[in-house]
Order: structure tokens, then C-alpha cells, then sequence
């Protein structure tokens, strides 16, 4: 046997140093007791790496390139032998995709033996021993995540944090759970009552970068930084686990229907997020009849750090027709003649029996779902019983039972999930119904205190078309139920 080149691999994972069995410093002193007189032959890699994931180990894949150089440089497996020190096995690998490269190299005499603190590694044991070793240091892994999980599971039924906090916290190395960050706190906050008060992701990148606002790691707040946040349930005491929400323990300073403004959901459901051009597909030129163009843009000066946004609609450039009207001038308009729709005591029976019956389409709609839903629930059911009786009298194996029955229990809590989302949908229209009356009533006073969004929203269901003239002229086509309340306010006034 010609020349050999001796590795030292010495390896920690990323946990804490407690959670260690040894040390980097340990294993390198092992290396160099095992190694002798030979130790300054040896080229020591080292990292500071979990070992559970293949292709992640910048160390250690240098090092096997290294091998493969040297094989590719000597021939003749006779005129070199290569040595692997490490304090054990499981320092060099922990999940099955490098322990076979490492068990394939010592079969085929790419590396000749594998020194570790309890034995020795050669190509005669490669085989099974190396093979049950890789094993248990695999199943060891899968074995920690399982626990982890379950761990982290507990922690966070408990209401214990598990996760990296966001701005305005920070995770308490001692307690392990969240603390607030004072200093971010006040900033936070601010951030919050900005987004509420309209202004755009855009807009509040502007106001931190002008007062000089940094994220708790020093850094500039940026639209993706701030949108996350906003988005963020921590902030109202909540935190996700396995991709559930979950109520958490920690201090909470952003108030739940701040958070749930911000984020466009009504209590109970969910709801569609407010349209930025809500008028899109019914807004047209009066004279081509054609729709108008929504655009948005930020209207300010250069200089101006703060810009608001400026929703506007206009004819095509390729048009020959020039129409163009914001969203200021349509809410100006519809605030002057709201008092048009306002829906009197004396005919509000009438109004609800209207609506009732628009709604009472989607109502029959929802109830055809839920019979046919039953109706398949119903025979899903039947399989199961069938299946359990072919089961006992031996006609069908207990292994293709329980494969069935598994298909079948997931058929069903699908179908009892579908069953649920109706009942919620139908809950809703009551509500729709009862809201859209009520909505109607004193709408003058109530109108002075909603947002631009809210209102714009209230014009898209007033209307079915609306028509602009180069003039800047409003024509608008009311849905048949405000017609009908117009008609009968103009006949009383």
C-alpha cells in the first residue's frame, strides 16, 4: 500500500451547546489522540451543521470531493489508502442519502476505513454493521422531529410562543417566550393606526424612512416587511402550529378590530377584501357606451414623501371619445342625491318583502345543494355498513377494509364539511337580507360616517350601470329595487 491521506470530520448541529454530546473542540482533540504522530497529516473539516438533510454541508461535501480527486488522480486502489476520523458515525451523517455514499465509497474501496471512537469501519463491514449503525442514526432523527413536533405542539395548546417573534417582540432566551419590544412597541402602533387611516404600503415606507423608523434588526421597513405585518395574527394573540391558529399567552398591544379592519374580516366568516376599482365593468362612456379604463396613481409632488392614492376611469387612448372622471367626483355626486334612497318607515314592509324574494333565489339554490349532498352522505353511509358486514363474513380481507373504509370516512367528513359551509352561507343571506333593509334606513346620517371604500361599495350595488358624459355628467341605471325606492321618496317630497 502506497501513500495515505488521513480526513478528520468533526461536526455539532446548530442547537444550543448544552444539547451537545460533544463539542467541535472534543472531537478534534479525539481526532488527534486516534491519529497519533500522523495528526499533522490529517486535514480537519469541520461545521457547525444539522446532519439530518442531504446536500446541506459545505464542509463535509468538500471533504468527499477531496476523495473523489484522489481517486481520480490514483488509478490503482493499491498506491493510496484514505482514512476517515470522526468521534462517531453519526457526526458524519444522520440521514440515509450520505450514509450510503459514505457505505458505497468503503464497498468499492474509495475510502478504505472509517475511524470512529467505538470501532472501526471497513469495506468486510460495510455491509451490515455499517448498515444497522445509519439506520439507527436515521431513525434517531425521525425520531427527534416526531418528538419536536409534539413538543411544539403542547407548547403552543399551552399558549407558549414556537415561533420567531415579529417586530414589536422579542423571544426571551431565558423564558423561552415572547417579550415586547418597547422601543419597537410605540412604532408598531403607529404603523397600524396609519393603515387604517388609508394610508397605502407605499405611503407608510415613506413615513418610517422619513423619521427614521428601523425593524428590529436594523434594518429599512419596506412594503413586504410592513404587508407581512399587518397580516400578522401574532399581533391580536394568535400564532399558527401545523397550520392551525392557535390563542397564545403573550402581550398583546394591537386591538382585534383594528387588526380585523385592516384586514377586511367580519366576525363569524370571512369576507371578500374591498375591491380597488369597484365600478370596473359597469362604469361607461356615455356616448361609445363602451367601459372605462380604471387607473390608480399616487397623487402628490416630487418632493412630497407621503402620497395618497387617486383612483380615477377614462376612455382607451385608441377611443375617439375623451371621457375621464375620479372617484372623488362619483362619491361628491352619489353624496348629493343619496337622500334619493332612503328607504321611509311606511314602505320598509314592502322593501323587505322585495328583498326577500331577490334573495329567496340563492336560498332554494343552497337548499337543492343541501339535498343532493344528503343524498350522497346517505349512500357513503350505506358502503360503510355494507363494508363492515363483508368484512365479518370473510368475504373481503381486513387489509382491503380498512383501505376502503379509510376512502369512505374521508367521503363522508367531506360531504359533512360541504353540509356545514351551506348552513354558514345560509346564516349569511339572513343576515344580507335583514342588513340590506336595514342598511336603508336613515341612510343620509349613517353615510357621513363611511369610508370612501364603503361608499363606493354602496354605488355598486345601487347601481347596474353607470354612464359618464364628456361632460363629466353622471346617467345612472339603479337596480329595480332603489328605482323603486326613488320613485316613491320623489313622489313624497
Amino acid at each position: 500500500m502506497g501513500e495515505t491521506f488521513l480526513f478528520g470530520y468533526a461536526r455539532k448541529s446548530s442547537e444550543s451547546d448544552e444539547k451537545q454530546v460533544q463539542s467541535i473542540e472534543s472531537q478534534l482533540s479525539w481526532i488527534q489522540g486516534s491519529s497519533g504522530s500522523n495528526f499533522s497529516k490529517v486535514k480537519i473539516f469541520h461545521e457547525n451543521k444539522s446532519a439530518k438533510d442531504p446536500y446541506k454541508r459545505e464542509e463535509f461535501q468538500k471533504m468527499l470531493d477531496e476523495i473523489e480527486k484522489l481517486n481520480t488522480k490514483h488509478k490503482n486502489k493499491e498506491d493510496f489508502k484514505i482514512i476517515i476520523y470522526a468521534w462517531g458515525l453519526d457526526r458524519l451523517s444522520r440521514n440515509p442519502v450520505d450514509s450510503g455514499l459514505l457505505q458505497y465509497f468503503l464497498q468499492i474501496g474509495k475510502i478504505h476505513e472509517i475511524v470512529c471512537s467505538d470501532r472501526v469501519f471497513t469495506r468486510i463491514d460495510s455491509g451490515i454493521m455499517m448498515g444497522l449503525f445509519n439506520a439507527l442514526n436515521n431513525q434517531f432523527i425521525m425520531d427527534l422531529q416526531k418528538n419536536t413536533k409534539r413538543g411544539m405542539r403542547d407548547k403552543a395548546d399551552k399558549g407558549g410562543c414556537i415561533q420567531l417573534t415579529p417586530n414589536g417582540y422579542i423571544n426571551n432566551k431565558l423564558t423561552k417566550e415572547a417579550d415586547v419590544d418597547e422601543k419597537l412597541k410605540p412604532i408598531i402602533i403607529e404603523i397600524f393606526r396609519l393603515r387604517d387611516e388609508g394610508y397605502s404600503l407605499h405611503s407608510l415606507v415613506a413615513h418610517c424612512n422619513k423619521n427614521g423608523y428601523k425593524t428590529k434588526k436594523g434594518r429599512n421597513f419596506t412594503k413586504t416587511v410592513i404587508d407581512e405585518m399587518l397580516k400578522n395574527p401574532f399581533y391580536i394573540g394568535f400564532q399558527k402550529n401545523e397550520g392551525v391558529l392557535k390563542k397564545a399567552n403573550h402581550e398583546v398591544f394591537i386591538d382585534v378590530e383594528l387588526w380585523e379592519r385592516i384586514n377586511n374580516i367580519k366576525r363569524g366568516y370571512s369576507r371578500k377584501k374591498t375591491e380597488l376599482f369597484p365600478l370596473k365593468g359597469i362604469i361607461k362612456s356615455y356616448k361609445t357606451k363602451k367601459n372605462l379604463l380604471a387607473v390608480q396613481k399616487f397623487k402628490g409632488n416630487k418632493k412630497s414623501e407621503i402620497k395618497k392614492e387617486y383612483i380615477y376611469y377614462c376612455t382607451h387612448n385608441t377611443d375617439n371619445d375623451k371621457v375621464s372622471i375620479s372617484q372623488e367626483q362619483i362619491i361628491k355626486y352619489f353624496d348629493e342625491i343619496i337622500y334619493l334612497y332612503e328607504v321611509k318607515s311606511e314602505i320598509k314592509p314592502i322593501i323587505a318583502d322585495i328583498v326577500k324574494k331577490d334573495f329567496l333565489k340563492e336560498f332554494k339554490d343552497l337548499e337543492e345543494q343541501k339535498k343532493s349532498i344528503n343524498l350522497y352522505l346517505s349512500k357513503a353511509e350505506q358502503k360503510v355498513e355494507r363494508l363492515f358486514e363483508l368484512v365479518c363474513d370473510g368475504t373481503i380481507e381486513n387489509s382491503k377494509y380498512k383501505e376502503e373504509n379509510n376512502k369512505l370516512v374521508l367521503e363522508i367528513e367531506k360531504y359533512q364539511k360541504q353540509l356545514k359551509d351551506i348552513g354558514r352561507k345560509n346564516l349569511k343571506l339572513n343576515e344580507d337580507s335583514l342588513y340590506f333593509v336595514e342598511l336603508l334606513e336613515n341612510l343620509t346620517m349613517k353615510r357621513k360616517v363611511w369610508s370612501n371604500s364603503k361608499k363606493m361599495g354602496f354605488i355598486k350595488i345601487l347601481i347596474v350601470e353607470l354612464f359618464v358624459t364628456e361632460k363629466k355628467e353622471l346617467i345612472l341605471q339603479e337596480n329595480k329595487i332603489f328605482e323603486f325606492i326613488k320613485y316613491f321618496n320623489l313622489l313624497t317630497f
